[in-house]
């Protein structure tokens, strides 16, 4: 688990003696959603194993008492892009709102968090989360004649972007790779108001031509407010601007066939460079042309 999630626990029970709102929220609505059901452990990931490719998302809030919360969109999981969202407020004393949400797709992740509290110091409180998942299972097929069981050399580059404000907003990345169903390496990155972006690029050795390759990748974003304390009156997490996860081959004999069909190399493949230059040229022949006629 990575550090922000311990600040976050800690905004979550302080709610959760505050009010319980939480309890009233409609099954499936909630930003634990997505790791019970379909993380690395649980019983769901099974499926999401089997079915080659798999995308989940969830938003929750909470607040004190009083507490409404309004599930705009839903969480969800399976092997298409998936979207959550949801806000929630209350009034009076306890006056506070918060709202999150956040969107799956393969190698690219967004999750945003915000909250505030206007109430009564002691009263008042807000929190909002997110996740944001993938699982993505591939081969590493062979290029140029290589031989089953060659040795083969990836480059793991994980990119975040995103903009916090507060001292209750972070996020956090968590990314699995597994080779023939065992998890050969795990990373955990932190964001927040000092680290707003973060970028690794990480070398990885064993893998051989042929081999059935995975990667789980976790974005959670998160934002608490409380009156107690002016400099945690609201928090925002925006990691909207999305993070982003390529696999490229280093050693140049193999190529990672994903089960959807998504490019994570991150350069366009030599055919596809070729078609953008072939259409670039072909609209500037045609700027040309109207320029000529223009002229005439």
């Amino acid at each position: 688990m990575a550090r922000n999630r311990l600040l976050a626990l800690g905004l979550r029970a302080a709610g959760a003696l505050a009010g319980l709102a939480a309890a009233s929220l409609p099954a499936g609505a909630d930003a634990n959603y997505c790791g019970l059901n379909h993380g690395p452990g649980t019983i769901g990931f099974n499926a999401a194993w089997a079915s080659g490719t798999w995308l989940c998302a969830d938003a929750g809030t909470s607040g004190a008492t009083g507490w409404e919360p309004v599930v705009t969109i839903p969480d969800g999981a399976g092997a298409v892009p998936f979207s959550a969202a949801q806000s929630g407020s209350s009034g009076g004393v306890f006056a506070a709102s918060a709202s999150a949400d956040a969107t799956a797709a393969p190698g690219l992740l967004r999750a945003r968090a915000e909250a505030s509290s206007m109430g009564d110091p002691g009263a008042a409180y807000s929190f909002g989360g997110s996740n944001a998942t993938f699982l993505e299972r591939g081969t590493l097929a062979p290029l140029g004649g290589a031989s089953p069981g060659a040795p083969v050399d990836l480059r793991l580059t994980i990119e975040v972007s995103g903009a916090f404000l507060g001292n209750g907003a972070g996020g956090d990345v968590d990314v699995f790779v597994y080779r023939a169903g065992s998890i050969v390496h795990q990373r955990a990155l932190v964001t927040n108001i000092l680290l707003p972006s973060v970028l690794e690029e990480i070398d990885l050795t064993g893998f051989a031509v042929g081999d059935d390759l995975a990667i789980w990748m976790g974005l959670y974003a998160f934002a608490g407010a409380s009156s107690d304390q002016p400099q945690l009156e609201s928090g925002l997490a925006d990691l909207g601007n999305s993070a982003r996860l390529h696999l490229d081959v280093e050693s140049g004999n193999a190529a990672f066939e994903s089960t959807s069909g998504y490019d994570y190399t991150s350069v366009p493949e030599p055919s596809a460079a070729l078609l953008l230059a072939a259409g670039a040229a072909a609209l500037a022949t045609c700027a040309g042309a109207r320029r000529a006629a223009r002229t005439e």
